[in-house]
């Protein structure tokens, strides 16, 4: 069981740095949000799970702070709340299949009120509003395998469905029913190697496709990604590793959202300490 609470002020004008029409307004709200798991083991590193849990989410800052800012314009979100998702998963674990195999199968099936989705309107910016009702099923294969030097190959496939409904902004459901902006069919797969305690590396490959869209057409992208820790320094207290990351190495260009290019090749290094 969980208790949350939440609550977001009124901005303060100044905040907007420019006059703006802004109502004085607030959110604040309090949800009990259940969670239950029932887990079978018919044979030994076999799992069978049902889930079912309550989930709210509740606006980011940059949510709240655009949604605040042209509530006023009187678009069609004059009145905006938290997403309530009833959430329904069953999953199939299998470990040490054929002695070296780890399987796992998902599905899943979310219910969500309110959703919070966005568009940009020229000469506004964007508008932050909720969605009556969105359905959001799919199914995630994963495999993992243990190979020798140290080596472990993993691959997980995600196709997934995204279906809306009360959509102020798409009351003609051009979009044929769809949530835009949803990716589709995410594939992940990549290598791991470990050599002690002391040092780690992971070279992986990400992609993503938003197949299926009318109205909105986001291309499908592919990245590769790597990374590498090497422990230098440990005590009973503390461990001190050095890290180096990079996203997205071979600089693809792509959209995560509409209009919203996201970053070329990004590298990363640093020194991370755990107490």
């Amino acid at each position: 069981m969980r208790q949350e609470w939440f609550k977001a002020d009124s901005v303060d004008p100044d905040a907007f740095g420019f006059d703006w029409p802004a109502e004085a307004d607030d959110m604040d709200e309090e949800h009990l949000d259940p969670r239950v798991a029932l887990t079978f083991s018919p044979w030994k590193d076999t799992n069978f799970t049902a889930r079912f849990g309550i989930v709210h989410r509740y606006p980011t800052s940059p949510e709240y702070f655009w949604w605040y800012l042209n509530k006023s314009t009187n678009f069609f979100n004059t009145d905006f709340s938290s997403e309530k998702a009833l959430q329904y998963e069953l999953s199939c674990e299998q470990s040490q299949l054929f002695g070296f195999l780890d399987f796992f199968a998902r599905g899943y099936y979310y219910d969500i009120k309110d959703y919070i989705a966005s568009t940009f309107v020229p000469g506004t910016g964007s508008v932050y509003y909720n969605i009556g009702e969105v359905e959001i099923k799919g199914v995630e294969i994963g495999v993992s395998a243990d190979l020798p030097y140290n080596l472990q190959a993993w691959t997980n496939l995600t196709w997934q469905e995204g279906k809306k409904d009360d959509d102020p902004w798409d009351t003609n459901n051009e979009l044929t029913n769809q949530l835009s902006d949803f990716p589709e069919t995410m594939f992940n797969m990549g290598l791991d190697y470990v050599h002690g305690e002391k040092f780690s590396a992971r070279l992986w490959l990400n992609h993503v496709d938003f197949k299926g869209k009318e109205l909105k057409d986001l291309d499908a992208y592919t990245l590769l990604n790597a990374l590498a820790s090497y422990q230098v320094w440990k005590t009973q207290h503390c461990k001190w590793d050095l890290f180096l990351t990079a996203e997205n190495f071979l600089d693809e260009d792509y959209e995560e959202k509409e209009g919203y290019p996201m970053p070329g090749a990004t590298v990363i290094g640093g020194v991370r300490v755990v107490f």
